[in-house]
């Protein structure tokens, strides 16, 4: 499966050059918020290129083709109806930063999922 995801900053953020910056996981959910049990969760599917791509507020970040394995067929599907990204800092960013979201430590978009895609966007 390939995974676009594009990131918007607020303008007032700095821009911010160097490595492990951010981290992207994928996994199926039963609801669209992202919120309880997470299903064939998939960690860090941005390549270290990717995780280093320099933020320029006005920009964003735009992530485009990251291949990832999952293997939801194992839980079917209709009981895990949405596929979600979660965007957040690196585990071990160089240079250290304060990243902050409202309502947590990380930013979440799903989509209601189709069986049969093997693009997510």
């Amino acid at each position: 499966m390939t995974v676009d995801a594009d990131v918007t900053f607020n303008q007032r953020s700095k821009e911010l050059d160097g490595r492990g910056l951010w981290k992207i996981n994928i996994f199926g959910s039963k609801n669209n918020k992202g919120k309880g049990q997470r299903f064939d969760e998939k960690t860090q599917i941005a390549s270290p290129d990717e995780q280093g791509y320099p933020l320029r507020p006005r920009n964003g970040l735009s992530f485009v083709q990251m291949q990832t394995a999952m293997d939801l067929a194992t839980v079917g599907c209709t009981e895990v109806k949405y596929l979600c990204v979660e965007f957040m800092k690196g585990d071990r960013p160089k240079p250290n930063y304060e990243m902050i979201i409202d309502g947590g430590d990380s930013l979440i978009s799903c989509q209601l999922r189709d069986c049969n895609m093997s693009k997510f966007e």
